[in-house]
């Protein structure tokens, strides 16, 4: 009789078998978390896929937690181009017409409209902008005016997490710019 780590063992590696037999493209979405730290509110992500060895590396604020409310915005900063991309999960329920706001230190301001999936893209030399100001400030807030909700994230430790982020990037070879 099997029992204990050996049992569990057994029974995901089942699991893990049933479901590439039910979804045979499920391989392809593993991925392998070559680099994570946190620096404050925020965390540097880096992975590469299981199988076809796509590679990715971003930052995001707060930091993925499961216990994180569902309609908490988030920040996440990947790299785009020449540049880096700035989105932002508004998570406002697809309220087309909802402004977001950027607001460093109380001072900038960013503005965009969610998309129908509750983003906002922030490209460009608007996004270069926006993340000198990150580096120079002490304080974010991300609001949503009309909902009455926001989310306030630190600020230091943005410019250890930026330069990991880069570093990492040529790290492990992952697209950037």
């Amino acid at each position: 009789m099997t029992s204990g780590p050996r049992l569990i063992r057994n029974a995901a590696g089942g699991l893990f078998a049933l479901s590439l037999a039910l979804n045979p493209g499920t391989a392809f979405c593993v991925a392998y978390v070559l680099y994570y730290h946190t620096f404050g509110d925020w965390a540097v992500v880096c992975w590469r896929g299981m199988v076809e060895g796509e590679k990715s590396c971003f930052i995001d604020a707060p930091p993925i937690a499961f216990n994180t409310d569902p309609l908490t915005s988030a920040v996440h900063i990947e790299p785009a181009g020449d540049g880096v991309a700035i989105v932002i999960s508004a998570r406002s329920g697809t309220r087309l017409g909802v402004k977001v706001r950027l607001i460093v230190d109380g001072k900038s301001n960013h503005e965009g409209t969610p998309d129908r999936l509750d983003r906002v893209n922030f490209q460009g030399t608007e996004a270069a902008a926006i993340v000198d100001e990150f580096r120079k400030g002490h304080t974010l807030a991300v609001e949503l005016p009309e909902l009455k909700r926001a989310i306030h994230l630190s600020l230091i430790g943005f410019e250890d997490a930026y330069t990991a982020f880069q570093e990492n990037l040529d790290r492990f070879e992952a697209p950037h710019p």
